[in-house]
């Protein structure tokens, strides 16, 4: 079920789809599809490196079947050390403060944090009626340059 919903409760895409699949029709309203994203035009499997304190661009495609006005979360949290398995709960690193260098929307600037390692841009559109299309991208930090 991971996935299915966000921790908030609010339905995602694939809770759409259930929903189809259960009683053969969509929602009245459609979560928002998040069909990629990337980190100054690279994929997630894309290997992003950047220098401490750089400025990338983020860009997420989404689309939302009812055309509801969306809002944008992006935040950055370093890469999880968590070893659970099998869905046992794990501890969800705190974000990084002050990364998102611009006004938030389907492109961003995001400040590299000053500290070199792994970390991971998290986006959640939301729909005006609640619905939740999420992705997330890693990308390492090495010394400034």
């Amino acid at each position: 079920w991971y996935g299915t919903l966000m921790e908030n409760g609010a339905r995602t895409e694939a809770a759409d789809a259930l929903l189809f699949i259960w009683q053969g029709r969509w929602p009245m309203n459609r979560a928002p599809r998040v069909s990629g994203i990337s980190l100054n035009g690279q994929p997630p499997n894309g290997s992003v490196k950047a220098a401490a304190g750089e400025t990338l661009e983020a860009l997420v495609a989404v689309q939302d079947p009812e055309k509801d006005a969306l809002t944008y979360r992006w935040i950055v949290r370093p890469e999880s050390q968590a070893t659970e398995v099998g869905g046992d709960a794990e501890v969800v690193p705190e974000p990084v403060p002050n990364l998102i260098a611009s006004t938030p929307g389907a492109k961003v600037q995001v400040l590299m944090p000053d500290k070199p390692g792994a970390y991971r841009l998290f986006v959640d559109v939301v729909d005006s009626l609640g619905g939740v299309g999420h992705a997330n991208i890693p990308f390492y930090v090495r010394a400034g340059d």
